[in-house]
């Protein structure tokens, strides 16, 4: 027996399409940030930039404290609409600073993003030999959300111009995630990530080749979502059109 909606029914295939909706966290997070934005918007407009970041980093403090340290379920591992306000705003200084972020190459982004890598696989390393197997890469980790900072300034900095292909792939990047997140699908990629684990020296290898191919797979998938629904639409507007014309 499982929960969709609030209520028990027999596990079945559309018990699993639903179950998404209370199962991922990213979603209803994500939804919940869209109706707040307003509110967050106003916030950000009345405030100074240097109070913006003081407020910034005063709420990474305490996220690093309470929800890191303290693993307070309300920051859930940093998969909660707390943590999505916290990069909203963490968004909103770093376009304010574009001038002084704006500074650092994309070269230097970079770079400083590779040597928190390696800093984390140095800890987690010295961790495992002192038999403390706990994972240190986590949301909520200051050094994690350091690095996804200047990983976004690199590619921000990044002078590649407005290439079509990108733009392109990266319209599906949220039907990927939704894709392989899905309850009946989880567990056959689980699997697989699995089997590719135990291959020894080949596993980086084909560890490239399966995302690249599910990425591949789930973004022709939903371009064909697109076309279909574009064309229902367009389908419908003309239906709808052609029946004013008529009534007049």
């Amino acid at each position: 027996m499982v929960k969709v909606f609030g209520f028990s029914q027999e596990t079945s295939s559309l018990n699993a399409c639903l179950s998404f909706v209370n199962g991922r966290w990213f979603v209803p997070a994500y939804i919940a940030l869209y109706i707040i934005s307003p509110i967050l918007n106003e916030f950000i407009n009345n405030s100074q930039t240097k109070n913006l970041g003081r407020y910034v980093l005063c709420f990474y403090i305490f996220s690093t404290l309470f929800g890191y340290l303290l693993v307070s379920d309300e920051f859930n591992g940093g998969m909660s609409l707390i943590s999505l306000i916290g990069i909203y705003l963490t968004g909103a200084y770093l376009r304010r600073e574009d001038s002084v972020f704006n500074r650092f190459s994309a070269r230097q982004c970079f770079m400083s993003f590779s040597a928190i890598a390696v800093l984390l696989v140095v800890i987690s390393t010295g961790l495992l030999t002192m038999g403390i197997s706990k994972s240190i890469f986590g949301y909520l980790n200051p050094l994690i959300i350091i690095q996804s900072v200047f990983l976004f300034l690199t590619f921000r900095n990044l002078k590649i111009g407005n290439i079509k292909y990108i733009n392109w792939i990266a319209a599906s990047a949220f039907a990927v995630y939704l894709f392989h997140m899905h309850p009946l699908i989880r567990p056959h990629y689980t699997l697989t990530c699995k089997w590719i684990s135990d291959q020894g020296a080949y596993a980086p290898i084909l560890v490239i080749l399966f995302f690249i191919t599910i990425f591949i797979f789930c973004t022709l998938v939903d371009k064909v979502r697109i076309y279909i629904f574009d064309k229902v639409f367009k389908l419908i507007s003309h239906k709808k059109v052609s029946l004013e014309i008529s009534h007049r």
